[in-house]
């Protein structure tokens, strides 16, 4: 069977929104049922991702099949959509960490050090050096 320029880029999607969980091919095929063999040629875009197969990949890396594909929808309007609320910085913030798992364990990280690291003048709002 000859690739597809689509068969291709949703391998490729595929493969990026994996590594970027640090999930390995064995152990999405083993939660999918198939094959690692055969998940292999559905990222090398040897073969054509079954729709059923397509969506639950994308539960399986809490991705809509849109967001796996690289359609993002802007913050605002995945908060809004969902509540139909005035949206604040920081429920814009907790939306962007929601749709990106790895920015959202480094802003963790982040944290968890910034916490280990005395203030200077002990101020509340120094930020300063």
């Amino acid at each position: 069977m000859s690739r597809t320029t689509l068969q291709v880029e949703i391998g490729a999607a595929l493969r990026a929104a994996r590594w970027a969980r640090g999930i390995t091919q064995e152990e999405l095929s083993r939660v999918l049922g198939i094959d690692r063999s055969t998940f292999a040629r559905y990222e090398a875009g040897d073969r054509t991702i079954p729709a059923t197969v397509l969506l639950e990949c994308a539960t399986h890396l809490n991705l809509s099949v849109d967001e796996l594909l690289g359609h993002k929808r802007p913050a605002r309007d995945v908060i809004s959509a969902s509540d139909g609320a005035d949206t604040s910085d920081t429920d814009v913030v907790i939306a962007i960490l929601r749709q990106h798992p790895a920015l959202a364990t480094m802003v963790r990280e982040m944290l968890e050090t910034m916490r280990g690291i005395p203030r200077r003048g002990g101020g509340a709002t120094d930020i300063g050096g």
